[in-house]
C-alpha cells in the first residue's frame, strides 16, 4: 500500500514520512531511498560530503534514459567540462537579463488566475506553476521559438516528468522494453530532437 501512495502521490508520501520520522529517513521498500529535508542536512549532503555520493542509482539510470549523459546525469569531470560551458548562464548579470521576461510571465500568470477565480474555477497550482517555470525556462532558452512551440513542449514536458516520476522498477526501467509509457518517451524525444535541430540550424544559418 505504501508503494501505491508513493506512486500515485510522492509529495504528500514524503511529506507523512516527514511527519512521522523527522528530516532525516532511511526508507526500506520497493524502492529504498534516504529522504533529506532539514536546510542544515542538504549542505552537509551538497557541500561537505558530497564526494562519498554518486549517481549510479535507479533514479539516476531513468534520467539518463531521458536526459542522455548531460549536466543533470554527469559526475566528476565530465560534470566540471559541462557545468564550465553553462557558467555564463549562471551569472548574476545574465539573470537580471531575464528579469523582465521573469516579471512579465509571473505577472501574465497572476491575471489569469484572477480571472479563473472570479468565475469560480477550481485548477491546480502545481500545475500552474510547472508550466510557469516551463515559461520562463523555455523563452530564456529558446526565445521566440518557445511561444511557436510552447504546447508540443509542454507535451513534451508533461511525457518526461511522468517517465521519470514512475517507480524505478529494473523491468520499467529499460527503454528497450516496449512499454506504453516507454514508446511514449522515444516518440517525445524524437520530436524534441528534431525541434532543437531546426532551432540550431536556423540560429546557425542566421
Amino acid at each position: 500500500m505504501a508503494a501505491i501512495g508513493a506512486a500515485r502521490e510522492p509529495g504528500c508520501f514524503l511529506d507523512r514520512l516527514i511527519g512521522k520520522y523527522g528530516d532525516f529517513v532511511k526508507y526500506r521498500g520497493v524502492v529504498g531511498f534516504h529522504l533529506v529535508n532539514h536546510p542544515a542536512l542538504v549542505r552537509q549532503v551538497l557541500r561537505e560530503t558530497h564526494r562519498q555520493f554518486d549517481k549510479d542509482s535507479a533514479i539516476y539510470r531513468r534520467f539518463k534514459n531521458a536526459f542522455g549523459d548531460g549536466l543533470v546525469t554527469a559526475e566528476g569531470e565530465r560534470w566540471k567540462k559541462r557545468r564550465k560551458l553553462l557558467q555564463p548562464v549562471f551569472k548574476s548579470s545574465a539573470i537580471r537579463h531575464f528579469f523582465d521576461l521573469m516579471l512579465n510571465a509571473a505577472t501574465a500568470t497572476a491575471d489569469k488566475w484572477a480571472e479563473r477565480c472570479s468565475k469560480g474555477e477550481v485548477f491546480d497550482v502545481a500545475d500552474e506553476m510547472d508550466h510557469l517555470a516551463l515559461t520562463v525556462a523555455g523563452r530564456s532558452f529558446f526565445g521566440q521559438a518557445f511561444d511557436d512551440g510552447s504546447e508540443d513542449i509542454r507535451r513534451w514536458t508533461d511525457v518526461i516528468n511522468r517517465y521519470c516520476a514512475l517507480p524505478p522498477l529494473s523491468i520499467i526501467s529499460n527503454p528497450k522494453v516496449p512499454t506504453p509509457m516507454n514508446l511514449r518517451l522515444r516518440g517525445v524525444m524524437g520530436e524534441y530532437d528534431q525541434f532543437l535541430g531546426t532551432l540550431i540550424r536556423e540560429r546557425t544559418d542566421g
